[in-house]
């Protein structure tokens, strides 16, 4: 107890020093604040400690719980916390050129070593090269940035309080263990350590680890087969046992769980681990509806964005953007499905029907008060404005840097960078695509990619896939989905629903959907309603 209370201080001592120099620090939002691996080491440390001493008394559970947000919600945070600070929209025209181009390169480089070709140092090269561009880009948004503080445990209590139907289970990822906190409106309620070992979570967990890092140089079969494998009963069982057993008897009564996962976990479908029962297996979300949110910060955040749209909009959903892009097996069939359920048709699958051209006045004669210089500016399209919900369907190009990935379009590619720019009043935003959940496995960055450039475009709510997706029960779990959407189910319901109803459904007589790898790949994050 002694030395753990003498490390305790120690950290603290550091990470009152951390702290202070995070709210000091001005740079662009969400860049600086990604702690480096000392830092990290710091705080999980006394993330450790409290987690021991909370054995004998919980109010070091809270504290844990803590400062498991200042290391995962502050980059996050930042950046939507702050809608003003877009990083594209300082670049000037030689530095944007000069980025596209370094991109254009990286991403050339991943084809070549997608064939078999040792480019992994010219990558590295180039990847950093562009992280200097970008901080360029980034760096006249710093004087607009500011702060924006994770929350702290009375703050999550109050806001659990009006959600008495809500539990938090938040995981934190370090050296060697994985823990996690039940946090209810009592606070933290209950909690777990798994260490890794031979006979602990090295197996699945290091399985998953190796799988997403050496993910982009296997083949789309390989690819496939090897989620396949990995959402083997065995795996998840084991899963289940060691990262959300110890912590059922906090969740009895509950019917919605927000799952907040941390490094590698982010790429796991906590709501598709199972265990057995005599009636057969048994999976999470048999029990429970399943969210999910990288923070309790970002996810108080998100729930008042959608409390305040709902407001300005009034409840429901009933509008619908759907839009198709070229090449995917049962992508068109899907959009016209879904925009048919909203009485509307699926949108041309081109960069066209999500922008429109605007002329700006760039220069003045103010004399005559007449324009002599204007632009053309891209603006959001009114019909996507307009809509609750935008349906994309279409394939996905991802790399590892995430400002490269694209949704693929039948004239162009919509970038991660092109997604910051749009506004959107819609609700929900859906990406029926493969992998649309992919970014960095570094905490802070989880959502760097689609999922993060759509939330801070202005929905509360988007649906992305974990792994590349089968076409045909992508369209069934959308068809049966976007029904109960219209019918008033919350956002969270409505997809899980669809998720059991698929998964029992049968075709001459077996259940063919019932391997999660064709029900579980859609995760919702954010807020459920």
């Amino acid at each position: 107890m002694k030395d753990l209370l003498e490390d305790l201080q120690s950290c603290e001592e550091a990470i009152q020093a951390t702290e202070k120099y995070i709210r000091e620090d001005r740079t662009p939002a969400g860049i600086s604040i990604i702690l480096d691996d000392e830092k990290r080491r710091v705080y999980s440390t006394a993330i450790i400690s409290c987690y021991e001493l909370g054995k004998d008394d919980r109010s070091y559970w809270d504290k844990a719980f803590e400062y498991v947000e200042k290391v995962k919600a502050r980059p996050i945070l930042q950046a939507l916390g702050n809608p003003e600070v877009r990083w594209s929209a300082f670049a000037s025209e030689p530095l944007y050129d000069e980025y596209k181009r370094i991109a254009s390169e990286v991403s050339a480089l991943f084809v070549e070593r997608s064939r078999g070709k040792s480019v992994d140092d010219e990558i590295r090269e180039l990847s950093r090269a562009l992280d200097q561009v970008m901080w360029r880009i980034q760096r006249p948004a710093a004087t607009y940035a500011k702060p924006v503080e994770p929350v702290n445990v009375e703050t999550v209590k109050s806001f659990l309080k009006r959600f008495p139907d809500m539990t938090l289970v938040d995981y934190f990822v370090t050296g060697d263990s994985v823990l996690g906190f039940a946090v209810t409106a009592d606070g933290v309620v209950d909690a777990l350590r798994t260490d890794f070992g031979p006979s602990g979570l090295e197996g699945p967990v290091w399985h998953l680890y190796t799988m997403i890092e050496q993910y982009r140089k296997w083949t789309e079969v390989q690819q496939r087969t090897t989620w396949a494998s990995f959402l083997s009963p065995s795996n998840l069982f084991r899963l289940y046992d060691d990262l959300f057993k110890p912590l059922e008897n906090a969740l009895l009564g509950k019917n919605l769980i927000y799952f907040l996962p941390d490094s590698v976990l982010y790429y796991l479908p906590f709501h598709a681990l199972c265990y057995r029962e005599k009636q057969g297996v048994k999976f999470v979300i048999d029990s429970h509806d399943a969210a999910y949110a990288p923070s309790a910060s970002v996810l108080k955040l998100l729930v008042e964005r959608s409390e305040k749209r709902n407001v300005q909009r009034g409840k429901g959903l009933k509008s619908c953007f759907a839009l198709a892009g070229p090449g995917l097996l049962y992508g068109k069939e899907e959009a016209e499905e879904v925009a048919k359920i909203f009485e509307a048709k699926p949108k041309k699958g081109t960069i066209g029907s999500l922008f429109e051209e605007k002329t700006i006045v760039k220069a003045w004669d103010l004399k005559k008060m007449v324009p002599i210089a204007e632009a053309k500016k891209r603006i959001t399209s009114s019909d996507l404005q307009a809509a609750d919900i935008v349906h994309l369907s279409c394939h996905s190009q991802m790399s590892s840097f995430s400002s490269v990935s694209a949704l693929k379009l039948e004239d162009s590619d919509l970038t991660v960078e092109d997604i910051c720019r749009l506004r959107l009043n819609a609700s929900l935003v859906t990406l029926s695509a493969c992998e649309t959940q992919r970014s960095d496995i570094v905490t802070g960055r989880e959502l760097a990619g689609f999922v993060g450039a759509f939330l801070q475009a202005g929905p509360p709510t988007v649906i992305s896939s974990l792994w590349k997706v089968d076409g045909r029960s992508t369209k069934m779990l959308m068809e049966l989905m976007y029904p109960n959407l219209k019918n008033g189910v919350t956002k969270v319901k409505a997809l899980n629903e669809a998720q059991r109803a698929l998964k029992s459904r049968l075709e001459e007589g077996e259940k063919v959907f019932i391997c999660p790898y064709f029900w579980a790949p859609f995760v919702l994050v954010g807020s459920y309603f």
